[in-house]
């Protein structure tokens, strides 16, 4: 018997089993040796030869001959070849293509069972995820969903296997489902896709609820089954209306009533007897709860939900991401809208239909984009009178939604009128609410509308409209805070920490100073007390802070040394954003104590665009107050500082002027003298302070000094443009010269007069 060395028998029975580029050898009794010495040859010109104490001759190569070999290295044994062969599989990353080809010759099996090797599990189960990927990956590939679905419904097929294939493919499995329910099926057929789509589990949930918008009543039907068969308690809300609505249709609503008795596991007799008002209040508890935003959501890595949304065209549901926000207004909007259905006169409900349909529109034009007329949210509101809009606005504030209150605000403008600024009673002004609100977009939203409302007389909080336009004005825009310590030298080392977080921040030496410093100021983010603050002490300018609508909603911070904190535990307990933080000597120790409260980071942040408008609207609502004679309703006097400063602003200064013609102070003229003397300044800008400042002499009588007088009388003579010119001379008459100085004017006109008459004739 021909002698053969044991290597190239075991590969060559080997490679017999496992087909690929090695070499293939027939080991038999009666082999001619000349043949295995070619074979013999052939395998040492190979470049890629296998370790000595491999049974292959050659190496694998390519993902497929990886893998056989790895695996074949497993059923013999040599668990050290085979995670040899598996690490360098898992180091060449094959595609998908390749993965799902492996994955579907050895099926799944294969790869759980390798995945609990101890000794390759590093590895396998790395290969696992990365088929499971795979799968998931070409999961949204219709053809592939397709392939499945379609051997499911041939009797020869392993359908349990089938089962679990779809069930990787997860939710994009479903579409295809969907689309295949809406053809003319066998019974049988119908029963498998059913099951396909039951054995997808909770994962099938989110585009059966998509599905729920079709208008096909045969599919709504059945997707509403499989909520019942899949869905728990959470998925029962999307149930209530088609099984107790009066318009939905019967096959609809007998299945809705079915999947609430799987749901709660009870008799369908028991889920019949609930009455209509159960089932509005299980709505109202449920659309509050999305208007409250008091729902979480499950995001990926970049904060977007999952959203599957019905497409009419192509008659099933495709996936969609959303932010969490706009999640919360697309089911609020439709929960709400069903209570309505239900119960049209729920006045809570109407409001809150209200707001959602505002808000969705706000989200998908943007913020001063609202689309009109007919068909919209905004045309529908106006529609609706004041007493739905105040509830919504009420409703807004008491679940801090700035801008959902912003646009019933701006609704209310056109529908209420200056009876609803008026308390008697139990009965209170929602719109006066939001002008006391601790947020300074809606303080200001509401004073805009009060404006508009044009009251006849005072009300409650009316001294309160211009000191808001004020505070608008005087944002800067830079972040700034305020420092209350009785010790300078202690309150100037913790602003300097501030600034080096970019934070402007003033130091002043008594509570009460600070409180007026950040009253006036529309740019503080936050303010520092130290523990020991005096003139008020520590506890009353905290109390005076939350007690002005101004200050209420700017957090506070006690600070101090941190075995102090226990001694303002009853402080912090007992105020809403009052926190502690403890003194420090870096940036790096401050910020982390700072962030998680301050304003651009809670919310009341005011974006430059946005703060730049509402600057603009604030000095032209101050211009309209002087124009419009309302000043004895609305004093101009605490917004005189602030008109003064948006004179140096070129976009602003022509409003302030207009302004500050209505209050009478040497201040104000003093501020027009200074404008119409000003060379550098726009033509247009000076002339109208000149105008405005003769105006305001003849009203107010003259104010200035005599240095200011004399500066506008010099300025008289050597002003060239003939409009400023006119302007000054109008002052120099108002000023009511004596007949000496009469006489001298006339007298020089004269003399130029015929100087001119001189030359003309020449």
């Amino acid at each position: 018997m021909l002698q053969i060395p044991w290597k190239l028998l075991i590969t060559a029975l080997l490679l017999c089993i496992v087909p690929g580029k090695a070499i293939w050898l027939s080991a038999q009794e009666d082999t001619d040796t000349t043949n295995v010495e070619v074979v013999a040859n052939e395998a040492n010109n190979k470049s890629n030869l296998a370790d000595k104490d491999s049974p292959l001759l050659v190496e694998p190569e390519g993902p497929e001959e990886l893998f056989k070999s790895a695996f074949l290295m497993y059923r013999l044994g040599r668990l050290d070849l085979s995670k040899k062969y598996f690490q360098k599989l898992i180091s060449d990353n094959p595609g998908d293509g390749v993965l799902l080809t492996l994955r579907d010759e050895y099926g799944p099996a294969v790869f759980l069972k390798l995945s609990r090797v101890d000794e390759l599990k590093d590895y396998t189960n790395r290969l696992l995820t990365k088929i499971n990927q795979a799968f998931v990956n070409q999961a949204m590939n219709p053809g592939r969903v397709d392939k499945l679905l379609g051997l499911l419904v041939l009797d020869t097929t392993d359908h349990a296997q089938v089962l679990e294939d779809l069930h990787a493919a997860g939710p994009f499995a479903v579409p295809r489902i969907i689309l295949l329910l809406q053809q003319d099926l066998s019974d049988s057929d119908r029963v498998r896709y059913i099951q396909a789509l039951t054995h997808l589990g909770k994962q099938a949930i989110p585009p059966i609820i998509g599905s729920l918008e079709t208008t096909n009543e045969s599919l709504k039907s059945e997707m509403v089954s499989a909520i019942g068969r899949v869905g728990g308690l959470k998925e029962a809300a999307f149930l209530w209306y088609p099984a107790f609505s009066e318009d939905s249709p019967t096959g609809i609503r007998q299945s809705a009533l079915e999947a609430l008795s799987n749901i709660y596991k009870t008799d369908l007799e028991k889920v019949q007897s609930i009455t209509q008002a159960n089932v509005v209040a299980e709505l109202e508890k449920l659309t509050k709860t999305y208007f409250m935003r008091e729902i979480s959501w499950a995001t990926d890595g970049n904060g977007l939900v999952t959203y599957w949304k019905w497409d009419p065209a192509k008659r099933t549901v495709f996936i969609n991401k959303i932010k969490p926000a706009r999640a919360t207004v697309i089911l609020g909007k439709h929960f709400s809208g069903q209570l309505v259905d239900i119960d049209p006169e729920n006045n809570d409900a109407q409001a809150i239909f209200m707001g959602f349909a505002l808000e969705s529109d706000r989200l998908n034009h943007g913020e001063d984009k609202l689309p009109d007329g007919p068909g919209t949210a905004l045309n529908l509101a106006y529609s609706t009178g004041s007493k739905v809009i105040k509830r919504t606005l009420e409703l807004s504030l008491q679940s801090k939604q700035i801008q959902t209150a912003v646009t019933a605000l701006r609704v209310l403008s056109h529908t209420a009128t200056p009876h609803d600024l008026h308390t008697s009673g139990k009965k209170h002004s929602v719109i006066l609410e939001a002008l006391n609100y601790p947020n300074p977009v809606i303080q200001f939203e509401a004073a805009d509308t009060i404006l508009k409302l044009a009251p006849k007389k005072h009300f409650s909080g009316s001294s309160r409209i211009v000191s808001i336009l004020a505070r608008t004005l005087n944002d800067s825009g830079i972040a700034a805070c305020v420092v209350v310590d009785p010790n300078t030298v202690r309150g100037n080392e913790m602003a300097s920490l501030l600034r080096e977080s970019n934070y402007q921040s003033d130091v002043l030496s008594h509570g009460r100073e600070g409180f007026r410093l950040a009253s006036e100021r529309g740019n503080i983010e936050f303010v520092l007390l130290h523990m020991n603050t005096i003139r008020w002490n520590l506890s009353q300018t905290i109390a005076n802070f939350r007690a002005d609508s101004r200050t209420s909603g700017i957090p506070i911070f006690i600070y101090g040394p941190e075995s102090g904190k226990h001694k303002v535990a009853s402080l912090l307990t007992r105020y809403d954003q009052v926190h502690y933080l403890v003194q420090v000597t870096s940036k790096e120790n401050i910020d982390p104590q700072l962030k998680p409260f301050v304003s651009v980071f809670s919310g009341n942040h005011i974006p430059e665009d946005q703060r730049r408008m509402m600057m603009k609207k604030a000095v032209i609502l101050l211009k309209n107050i002087s124009k419009e004679k309302r000043t004895h309703l609305f004093p101009l006097h605490p917004a005189e500082s602030a008109l003064y400063l948006a004179m140096q602003d070129q976009e602003l200064a022509l409003d302030a002027l207009e302004a500050l013609s209505a209050i009478p102070s040497r201040e104000t003229q003093t501020a027009l003298q200074q404008v119409v003397i000003n060379r550098n300044l726009p033509k247009n800008q000076r002339l109208l302070a000149a105008t405005i400042l003769g105006n305001h002499i003849q009203k107010h009588s003259l104010l200035l000094t005599n240095k200011d007088i004399l500066a506008v009388k010099n300025l008289w003579k050597q002003e060239s443009d003939p409009q400023i010119a006119n302007a000054l001379s109008s002052i120099m008459g108002i000023l009511q010269p004596n007949s000496s100085r009469i006489g001298t004017r006339l007298k020089k006109y004269l003399k130029k007069d015929i100087h001119s008459k001189s030359n003309s004739a020449n």
